[in-house]
């Protein structure tokens, strides 16, 4: 697997600063030129350019990650809910973790206190 592309590294080679690369790469209103903005989106496709979503969620303070505990994941009832929500966060751009509990109460505990270590934005128990 190549070595992933990192943001100073596309500032580096186009002259620019870490943060104007970071404003131009997640669409923010900034003072830097079309010719700039083309050349620093030209590097990114090139080098197959993919943000870490890690660090970004250290400043955002957003893992933009959601959690489903379900008690039967075999279950017609809860796969298609399963299904339907994740095609709505995606939607969102959120991901989704789905976890089964198999119905047992200490197993939800246990559960939630996982996706809360990972992160998780927000919780969905049914």
């Amino acid at each position: 697997m190549a070595k992933k592309v990192t943001l100073k590294q596309i500032a580096h080679e186009v002259g620019l600063s870490p943060a104007s690369v970071s404003l131009v790469l997640n669409n923010r209103p900034c003072r830097i030129s079309e010719e700039n903005r083309r050349r620093i989106k030209e590097v990114a496709a090139r080098e197959h350019y993919i943000p870490n979503q890690i660090a970004r969620s250290l400043v955002t303070r957003q893992s933009k990650t959601l959690g489903l505990i379900v008690p039967n994941i075999e279950s017609r009832f809860f796969s298609s809910l399963a299904k339907n929500l994740e095609q709505r966060c995606r939607a969102e751009g959120y991901a989704l973790f789905i976890t089964n509990s198999d119905g047992i109460p200490e197993n939800d505990v246990e559960l939630l206190n996982l996706l809360v270590t990972r992160g998780v934005d927000g919780l969905f128990l049914v």
